[in-house]
């Protein structure tokens, strides 16, 4: 969530106290998010779960999902972030910058095919032993 989002809390529904060493979720609110549309002002009832990971750090998730758990909501957004990260990776390796196909069908064809290619490439570097940091499609392509 940005700082700097307009919100009323209508109840705290959970709060827990971490001290350094633990982590896990500290804090869900139920709140209103204000918003405008066509100069009218309006408010989202949403949840919001406060979460600090492993390392200290603290993350603010918004939900609408009433109905799964907090640790649930801190999980989901953490899968989600793989999967960006995940996407980062495909995009600056492979040439997954656009997609050939505007089906459902061609486009997770084409995601199959650049992460078998993923695949390929790491099993090259474990065979290969090699310390570099990955290789780079353009060497496997033919393009530069």
């Amino acid at each position: 969530m940005k700082k700097n989002a307009v919100y009323d809390i209508i109840e705290q529904t959970y709060c827990k106290e971490l001290n350094d060493t633990e982590y896990g979720v500290s804090k869900e609110e139920h709140i209103h998010l204000k918003y405008k549309d066509n100069g009218e002002e309006k408010a989202l009832c949403l949840r919001k779960v406060t979460y600090k990971d492993e390392k200290g750090r603290v993350y603010e998730f918004i939900t609408n999902n009433f109905e799964i758990k907090r640790e649930e909501v801190a999980y989901i957004y953490k899968l989600r972030w793989n999967i960006e990260l995940l996407f980062k990776k495909l995009k600056q390796n492979f040439q997954l910058h656009f997609f050939y196909s505007e089906t459902e069908n061609g486009i997770k064809t084409q995601i199959w095919c650049t992460l078998i290619a993923q695949l390929l490439l790491l099993v090259l570097k474990v065979k290969s032993e090699t310390k570099k940091p990955s290789l780079q499609w353009q060497h496997w392509s033919g393009s530069t």
